[in-house]
């Protein structure tokens, strides 16, 4: 696919960007006294919030509306549908992990549905009860065998969610094979690498056993996972963080070297959300391409995020030094 093929929706991409809350935004809504004055400053923003959000708080409704006009918008103006797949998808393993349990528990968790995936709710639970799914892509098919297997024979509800996350890894691999474009391979090669670090290290602290862990371990990222096995069956917490400090991005891991098994997983994964947003802000400066999407839609997820987490933070009252510590990182800064 040309770079020059994706000139509509990058326009489109760069209005949509002067929407976005700015910092001054976050700060008026961070230092609100109440979540009353939280929902007044948001009013302004780009954002359709019910007149009554105070009495049924229900953040979420909204937000995921908000989500799902983006996602549209973007499958319908985008050359290639696979370059908002990377992030679609990871709702749809979302929503399988939900049908999962719905049948095997027999409950109604319809209301953990999320409508903005790259499949609709409907084929995925045909293709779950049926084994038909000729409109899903094979990984995905595959995976759903696997996990209906995995539940037949253990009856483990809990290593359904595993099973479907790494599976999510594996069907964005996959589609990597299908679009023309180095910058879009080597974000997926990084979301892999850096999810694997992350799973590895709190599998570890966990006490999880090498069959689990070999598991979990996606082997389609830059550091093979017979070399990750090698290192965790050491108990070799440095060795690990060091070989993935030597990828062309992960020199911030460095300063967790030394730690040994005392290092700290939240900080890890506030350094691996750090490396993964520096990437999306040069992505966001490229002129042609498909990668202006995709950080558009990095940024996106991140602002929905931050907003939730305001909202949820300021009706159970919480400091704002609490909230902007879990802060995920914001467009322009």
């Amino acid at each position: 696919m040309q770079d020059v093929a994706y000139g509509a929706i990058n326009t489109t991409v760069r209005v949509r960007e002067s929407t976005f809350l700015t910092s001054s935004d976050y700060e008026a809504m961070l230092r609100a006294d109440s979540l009353e004055e939280a929902i007044s400053v948001l009013r302004k923003m780009d954002y359709h919030v019910p007149d009554d959000i105070l009495e049924t708080k229900d953040f979420e409704s909204f937000l995921n509306q908000s989500l799902e006009e983006i996602y549209r918008e973007l499958y319908a103006g985008i050359p290639d549908d696979a370059i908002v797949d990377i992030f679609a998808l990871r709702y749809d393993y979302h929503n399988l992990k939900v049908l999962f349990k719905e049948w095997y528990a027999d409950k109604d968790l319809s209301r953990m549905y999320l409508p903005f995936g790259r499949y609709d709710v409907d084929t995925l639970r045909h293709a779950i009860k049926t084994s038909e799914g000729k409109t899903l892509h094979q990984v995905m098919r595959h995976n759903i065998e696997l996990v209906k297997s995995y539940y037949n024979d253990y009856e483990d509800v809990n290593g359904i969610s595993i099973m479907l996350d790494n599976a999510y890894l594996e069907h964005i691999a996959a589609i990597k094979e299908d679009i023309s474009s180095a910058d879009v391979e080597e974000y997926i090669d990084v979301v892999i690498n850096l999810q694997n670090l992350s799973t590895l290290i709190r599998g570890m602290k966990q006490g999880r056993s090498q069959g689990f862990l070999r598991n979990i371990i996606n082997d389609n990222g830059s550091v093979s996972q017979e070399e990750l096995m090698a290192l965790a069956d050491h108990n070799d917490y440095d060795g690990i963080i060091e070989r993935f400090a030597l990828l062309p991005y992960g020199e911030p891991l460095n300063e967790y070297v030394g730690s040994g098994e005392n290092v700290d997983l939240v900080s890890v994964d506030a350094t691996i959300s750090e490396i993964e947003a520096d990437l999306m802000k040069q992505a966001n400066l490229q002129a042609f391409g498909p990668m202006p999407s995709l950080a558009y839609l990095y940024f996106k997820e991140n602002e929905v995020s931050n907003i939730r987490l305001i909202l949820t933070a300021k009706d159970y009252g919480l400091e704002k030094d609490q909230i902007e510590e879990r802060m995920r990182p914001i467009y322009g800064l």
